[in-house]
């Protein structure tokens, strides 16, 4: 059905939360970076003293001098206060400026940082390190659009630099400009070759991309370079289990373990990993040490079971999912998983209660409204379905698959006139459109206007020449006008089409029996 939704996997498997790039990614990004001296860590750079200045700045150089010696990483606040004693006496200093934007900076006091690093910056505009702090403080307020155009800046005045264009990669990958992203970090890593973070944030670029290969290979790469790096790890693991490539995912699963990230989605993929490997044992012994303390944790069951139906194991992910309701019938994730489940498998009864469960627990989600939509609609409820699709397609006007499913439901509610409207609203957008073609065809036929039914149903075939109730529709319309030879000749082609479509062989078998 159209309206099944797709399957949201889960709040935590394979998520984290992005140190200083808030990404929705299976990957954990490292934070923007500050200096070539720089830890990795979000460092931003003091000002450099020793500027030439006029002979009447002498006074100012030495009490520069002494401020700046007031500095501790630590406790930056004795020489903001010194900068802005000294602030007042050189008002226009760049260098004063530059230091108070980047003690601010430190305090993450950004709205005072920014404006004294824009003036800095323009009484010393090829100052990089004035650039960069500027850079930086723009990102960290959100500000990515001229954070861009600073970093850019800097790579124009030194391109021999690998933190420019790591910068910019953590910009694009918050704008979600992945093949930006890709290419920035490719060339910090050209400028600072195998540097574990930036392999690392290209890894959650090429992920974000959908480049899983790539993203392992990252990843790896990362994780051989800091081995040490739990987070690095983890990100190489998860991504060889996704690939399927279990050996390479167990070494790096394992690697982040012993680094001590034990969170769920490293557990159970890499117990997952170890009975995919025929390690049952291993795999009963790691789920065995888990398993008591996380037992009573829906969470936990509900990752197990979004794990088990991405491995394909849907016997299993049922089992957890049951696991995790039992523990948390309220939880809207659980249920829709676990309806979307019974649906693929034609349970559409019971689909229908989770989804209508989880419809009651939060009524204004267009996904609890789709899905329950489409288990009713499954069952040939169109009764309960038909006051959410109205609301649905309130909302989303232009959607011709959703309209062409609400002249569905008026259809077969008996509603035939209002149906043909909304298959002809269709039509006016999309004049080829072979399922309103075959619903306006189907209106006819009931009110009994064989001909015109007849010219609707042959132009749905026309545009759509594997439509199969097309097929079925213009066979009952050709029999009612005494030409069951031909109809049967048309079902003859949509039993080849579709074998098992049930209606088109019921109709057949009767057909060649009153011939």
């Amino acid at each position: 059905m159209r309206y099944l939704s797709f399957m949201k996997l889960s709040r935590s498997l394979f998520t984290a939360a992005i140190s200083a790039v808030m990404l929705a990614s299976f990957a954990i990004a490292e934070p923007i970076q500050g200096s070539a001296q720089g830890t990795g860590q979000g460092d931003t750079n003091p000002p450099k003293n020793g500027q030439q200045i006029s002979p009447e700045e002498r006074i100012i150089k030495q009490r520069i001098a002494e401020a700046s010696a007031l500095y501790d990483a630590r406790d930056p606040k004795p020489a903001i206060v010194a900068f802005e004693a000294l602030e007042k006496d050189a008002p226009d200093n760049a260098e004063v400026k530059s230091w108070l934007g980047f003690l601010y900076l430190r305090t993450k006091e950004l709205d005072k940082a920014i404006p004294k690093l824009e003036a800095a910056k323009k009484g010393r505009p090829n100052d990089l390190e004035i650039i960069n702090n500027l850079g930086t403080a723009y990102m960290e307020a959100g500000r990515l659009d001229e954070a861009e155009k600073v970093f850019i800046e800097f790579t124009k005045l030194d391109d021999a630099r690998f933190e420019p264009h790591y910068n910019l990669g953590n910009i694009y990958l918050e704008k979600r400009d992945y093949a930006k992203a890709i290419n920035a970090f490719k060339s910090a890593n050209v400028r600072s070759a195998n540097t574990p973070y930036i392999l690392n944030n290209l890894g959650v670029a090429y992920e974000s991309s959908g480049d899983i290969k790539s993203a392992a290979t990252a990843f790896q790469r990362a994780s051989d370079g800091q081995q040490k790096s739990g987070a690095y790890a983890r990100n190489a693991g998860l991504m060889f289990f996704k690939l399927k490539q279990y050996p390479q995912a167990i070494i790096y699963l394992e690697r982040a373990m012993g680094n001590g990230v034990a969170e769920d989605p490293v557990v159970l993929a890499l117990g997952d990993a170890y009975a995919k490997t025929n390690n049952y044992q291993r795999s009963a012994q790691l789920y065995a040490t888990v398993a008591g303390a996380k037992e009573n944790q829906p969470t936990y069951w509900y990752n197990l079971g979004a794990l088990r139906e991405r491995s394909g194991d849907t016997a299993g992910a049922e089992e957890a999912y049951r696991k995790a309701l039992m523990l948390d019938d309220r939880d809207v994730d659980t249920l829709n998983n676990l309806g979307l489940l019974l649906y693929k498998r034609g349970n559409y009864s019971e689909a229908r209660t989770h989804f209508e469960k989880a419809l009651g627990l939060t009524p204004s989600s267009a996904r609890a409204q789709r899905n329950f939509v489409a288990a009713c609609v499954s069952m040939g409820d169109y009764k309960s379905a038909f006051p959410y699709m109205k609301k649905m397609l309130a909302a989303n006007p232009k959607d011709k698959d959703l309209r062409l499913d609400y002249a569905a439901a008026l259809f077969q509610m008996g509603d035939s006139e209002n149906a043909e409207k909304e298959f002809r609203r269709v039509l006016a957008g999309d004049k080829k459109n072979a399922e309103a073609l075959n619903g306006i065809g189907l209106c006819h036929l009931k009110n009994s206007q064989l001909v015109q039914a007849e010219a609707a149903l042959r132009s749905a075939i026309k545009y759509n020449p594997k439509l199969v109730p097309a097929y079925n529709n213009l066979a009952i319309c050709l029999e009612k006008r005494n030409r069951r030879s031909e109809a049967i000749d048309l079902l003859e082609k949509a039993a080849k089409i579709d074998p098992n479509h049930a209606e088109v062989q019921r109709n057949l078998k009767r057909m060649k029996a009153a011939a």
